[in-house]
């Protein structure tokens, strides 16, 4: 989630195509490792058995959309990876301990991230001085900030 703040915080000043890698590969490495980091959660909460199947299936898909994001440098890539993740891995894993504080904080960080690719895809923006990347970021922030805060609960 940070690399993606730090990265489009220069957005304006790199701008030939290559600068886009960097950037789109630490935010598939972290979106990555945030479902890796739910999966082994669940699992030290209770139990999986189908929790060597998962990591192996966001190893494979991680890889897959990095190969993809390099070859057809497209953005669309990287909103494809953070629906997997986020949709498909964190979210479900997340309701099922919703009882737990510090699982409360994280499905908070994961339902603030849900809206990101669709703001993305439809370049939604309320305001004319406040466009797409904004909204995004905001989310990411506030997301980035429920992370911390679920992290201080398990103390």
């Amino acid at each position: 989630m940070s690399a993606a703040l730090l990265s489009h915080g220069f957005r304006l000043y790199l701008t030939a195509p290559a600068f886009n890698y960097p950037s789109w590969l630490l935010n598939i490495c972290s979106l990555s490792c945030f479902a890796l980091a739910t999966i082994e959660r669940s699992n030290y909460l209770k139990p999986l058995r189908p929790r060597n199947w998962m990591i192996g299936v966001v190893v494979l898909v991680t890889l897959g959309i990095m190969v993809w994001t390099v070859v057809s440098n497209d953005f669309l890539a990287m909103e494809a990876h953070i629906g997997f993740c986020v949709l498909l891995i964190s979210t479900p894993l997340q309701f099922r301990f919703f009882r737990r504080k510090e699982c409360q904080l994280l499905l908070l960080t994961t339902l603030l991230l849900l809206p990101t690719p669709f703001v993305s895809i439809f370049n939604w923006s309320p305001a004319p001085w406040c466009d797409f990347y904004d909204v995004i970021h905001l989310l990411i922030t506030a997301a980035m900030y429920a992370s911390y805060r679920s992290c201080l609960a398990q103390e």
